[in-house]
């Protein structure tokens, strides 16, 4: 038990470490270099969102963006983490499992559209890019978002069976 204790708060540490990363450093640095907010930080994001952000993106911004999706590789993995955490204390492996392909659903959805930022930022503009990692940004977020809650219903369920003595995982 102390073991799962000591990788909770391990994976919430580097969570909170990495939010702050991302949402007080790097994604404000891409606005104030790009003039606009950065495409990861939409829910969805189309081809004319993209060229409007590319046009205002200097050498500055395009830096910017990539620190940001450096930081951005750890983050989506960290989520899945915690929910493979928890999901591994549910009693019934089969739904340990199905909750545990929500994040990595959104993870690779992340990484997709990551992906597509990149290759937007780093070579010629392609409308078709553009729209896939639009189309990515909306299952990363519906399934970052139902990613949370399941994570917090877990975190209740977990911390309310808890018992001295007993071992749920």
């Amino acid at each position: 038990m102390r073991r799962h204790f000591a990788t909770l708060i391990a994976l919430t540490t580097g969570w909170a470490a990495l939010a702050v990363v991302v949402f007080v450093v790097a994604l404000p640095n891409v606005a104030r270099s790009c003039g606009v907010p950065a495409l990861d930080a939409r829910f969805t994001w189309s081809a004319a969102d993209a060229a409007e952000l590319l046009d205002g993106c200097a050498a500055e911004g395009r830096a910017a963006y990539g620190f940001r999706h450096g930081v951005d590789v750890v983050y989506p993995a960290v989520l899945v983490g915690w929910t493979l955490f928890f999901g591994s204390a549910v009693e019934h492996p089969r739904l340990g499992a199905g909750l545990g392909t929500i994040p990595v659903v959104a993870a690779l959805s992340d990484y997709g559209e990551n992906l597509c930022v990149r290759r937007l930022l780093t070579g010629p503009f392609d409308p078709d890019v553009a729209d896939l990692g639009g189309r990515l940004a909306v299952v990363k977020n519906l399934g970052s978002t139902l990613s949370f809650v399941i994570v917090a219903a877990l975190a209740v369920w977990w911390w309310r069976c808890r018992s001295p003595g007993v071992d749920i995982g």
